[in-house]
């Protein structure tokens, strides 16, 4: 076991085997906000429905310039990961998060802002986050398949019952504000799919004026369901086999550039 010496006070690794899986959740939830200061962290304990079942997260991290989301999933290294991890996260990161998540989200927390988490959630299904106990061999590759990743949260305890943490694994990125990724999907190829659409400051079938490689270009924000799209008003300036980068200036200005593969759309990750 590791043992970690802070201020000539020592701290011992607690045994994944020594705690109850409610008494390690709640350690976990308790503390949430100081692990996660770039997000909402809201207790997410209702049932949500996929096509593949039904199931109960534990947590929601709303990003607090509503750019991006995470559904957080505690678990003991001691269960299944292909029986009960893997369903668990297959359903949650299918199932289906409307206006009335959204509703119980601003229940929850009264400060959020409900028109622009009402367009995050349409805009952007969330990741899922496990967050386990100990590290475990193998679960972040077989993680990656629903594109969720894997963050282990280690205990240290003192002789005189004080708590230390250390943060392991991967950590939810944070989205640079007023940017969005955009792309045409395959059977909608006229429908630019906005992924972070809180940054337009339209509401649905509004009109808004998109700058194009230095042109004025017309669109119509579109809800279709839990996405939301921008539709060319009279011609489609843009190449539908690439990916946009949809951007709000300080003027308020909204601009369309290629994405290019090999470059970032101003994600920062942390260790």
């Amino acid at each position: 076991m590791a043992r970690v010496l802070i201020n000539d006070e020592w701290y011992d690794e607690v045994s994944a085997k020594a705690l109850r899986e409610s008494e390690f959740e709640e350690i976990f939830l308790r503390n949430v906000d100081i692990i996660y200061p770039d997000y909402y962290t809201i207790p997410f304990k209702i049932i949500v429905e996929s096509e593949y079942g039904n199931a109960k997260a534990d947590l929601a991290l709303i990003d607090r310039d509503y750019l991006n989301w995470w559904v957080v999933e505690v678990e003991m290294s001691r269960h299944s990961l292909n029986s009960h991890v893997l369903p668990q996260v297959e359903i949650l990161s299918n199932a289906l998060y409307d206006a009335e998540i959204a509703a119980f989200f601003h229940k929850k927390n009264p400060t959020l802002d409900l028109q622009r988490l009402d367009a995050l959630l349409k805009g952007k299904q969330p990741r899922v986050m496990v967050v386990l106990d100990i590290p475990k061999d193998k679960w972040s590759q077989k993680l990656e398949k629903y594109n969720a990743i894997l963050s282990i949260f280690q205990i240290f305890r003192s002789q005189n019952g004080n708590l230390i943490f250390r943060l392991n694994g991967e950590y939810p990125h944070k989205f640079t504000p007023n940017q969005s990724k955009c792309k045409f999907p395959q059977l909608l190829n006229r429908f630019l799919k906005v992924e972070s659409p809180a940054i337009l400051n339209i509401l649905d079938k509004e009109k808004i004026s998109i700058i194009c490689d230095g042109a004025t270009t017309e669109w119509k924000r579109i809800d279709i369901k839990d996405s939301v799209y921008l539709y060319p008003v009279s011609y489609n300036p843009l190449d539908i086999k690439k990916d946009y980068l949809l951007l709000q200036k300080p003027d308020n200005t909204y601009h369309l550039k290629e994405l290019k593969k090999s470059k970032s759309y101003g994600i920062s990750s942390r260790p």
